[in-house]
């Protein structure tokens, strides 16, 4: 029953909702990267084949390959720009379908059947899910991922052998081929492995596990370095360090420049060149308002990160403009989404106590060492996204993809809080005792 009301929610959102120009900004860059790939053999987002046939294209690393990869098949249907885009949200359906499935599974190795259900639930009805898979970005694809991971960590035993730690690492690389921000996520599952076995075990597990998610990732680094110019490729880094250096995301306190302010900012033109001039652009702010520069990296940023609304795009569940979307009528759409929007600070909080209470002694004297496992794996993925997005400019649509874990999280807190609550019963029970 969930598994199907999931997929009517995301297949009456594809159908239904009518987006203003669904190709652009950075769905443009995916679709005109895959085009170029398929068209002329060059990875690269420039346009500038379609103004002029007889220019040359120059490589690039623009954006990551693992969602273009994806799109260059359809290319086929050029111009048929609709049927590709029908075509990917087909992919779409299918991947949040099947991460809803996943989260099923991952949850009942760790679970009681009613908290299993209940994150299973809170994954089908998730109006942000629901709403992206519309949309030709990398939000559905990298929550399947996220997912994936998890059911390989639910499967995990201390004594597995290394083909299964080398398909983990092959997993986290094609999550960081999508989404760039799991390419630290090998580094926290090698601490976390070194945690959870014995060194001898732990060296050739987190070996094969990296050597896994180098096959994936290390092509698409050594193709940037020896193909793509050095004028192609813009810092990063840099631009994305500059740009959230700005309190609240204002430019000046300003209203009106949110929530990019730096296209405002004179001075950001300079500040995105590189690294050194990024970190001096940050240091002088810092100065001129130590205050409140501490307080927007320190709370400011995750609560964007993990607020309803996103900010990046016209608000709430959406990112791009439409003229209409089932969230705005009467019916399961919307009904799902005030639940969720009303909960959702509370699954949050939930959930960080979960993410921290996986790592406690407690939890692993009353929890088996495989749900032990499954629980500090799905903290790993809200940790590194608000890591991640506490440095850079931070936005709700990048924790979209790790809300499987999250939901996951915020189960096992109330699962464990009943269970603390029914253990003290028990206590103030047999400590009453039949009278004499």
């Amino acid at each position: 029953m969930i598994l199907a009301f999931g997929g009517y929610l995301r297949a009456v959102a594809i159908d239904e909702t009518v987006v203003i120009k669904p190709i652009r900004a950075d769905a443009a860059e995916y679709y005109i990267s895959a085009y170029n790939l398929y068209h002329h053999n060059v990875y690269s987002a420039s346009t500038k084949k379609l103004r002029d046939p007889r220019a040359e294209l120059v490589p690039d690393a623009l954006r990551p390959p693992g969602l273009p990869l994806v799109i260059t098949p359809m290319m086929k249907e050029w111009p048929n720009h609709k049927k590709i885009l029908g075509n990917l949200q087909d992919i779409n359906l299918m991947l949040g379908v099947a991460t809803i499935f996943l989260v099923f599974v991952a949850a009942a190795r760790v679970l009681s059947p009613w908290a299993t259900l209940t994150a299973a639930l809170l994954t089908a009805i998730s109006p942000h899910l629901v709403s992206f898979s519309v949309y030709m970005l990398t939000e559905t694809p990298s929550a399947f991922f996220v997912t994936a991971i998890l059911v390989m960590g639910a499967v995990w035993t201390p004594d597995r052998r290394i083909y299964y730690y080398a398909f983990m690492g092959v997993l986290v690389g094609v999550a960081a081929m999508v989404r760039l921000q799991f390419l630290l996520l090998p580094f926290l599952l090698c601490f976390l492995l070194f945690l959870s076995m014995d060194r001898r075990k732990w060296f050739r597990g987190a070996g094969a596990m990296l050597l896994g998610f180098a096959l994936v990732a290390a092509p698409w680094f050594i193709r940037n370095a020896v193909s793509v110019p050095a004028d192609q490729n813009e810092n990063y880094m840099a631009r994305t360090l500059a740009a959230g250096a700005y309190a609240d995301l204002k430019y000046l306190g300003d209203d009106k420049t949110f929530p990019y302010p730096y296209l405002h900012d004179p001075q950001f033109k300079e500040a995105k060149k590189n690294l050194p001039n990024a970190l001096s652009f940050i240091g002088k702010r810092t100065l001129e308002q130590p205050y409140e520069m501490l307080k927007w990296y320190i709370i400011g940023k995750i609560r964007f990160i993990w607020q309803f609304d996103n900010v990046d795009g016209i608000g709430d569940v959406f990112i791009y403009a439409h003229r209409y979307s089932p969230f705005g009528v009467s019916g399961p759409h919307k009904t799902t989404r005030a639940a969720m929007k009303s909960a959702h600070w509370v699954l949050i909080v939930l959930a960080a106590i979960g993410a921290v209470g996986a790592w406690l002694p407690q939890i692993r004297a009353r929890y088996s060492e495989r749900a032990v496992f499954v629980l500090r794996l799905s903290s790993l993925f809200p940790v590194l996204i608000t890591g991640v997005f506490m440095v850079f400019w931070p936005a709700a649509r990048f924790a979209v993809p790790v809300y499987p874990a999250v939901f996951l999280l915020s189960a096992f807190t109330m699962m464990h809080a009943v269970s603390l609550m029914r253990d003290l019963k028990i206590r103030r029970r047999l400590s009453n005792g039949p009278s004499e």
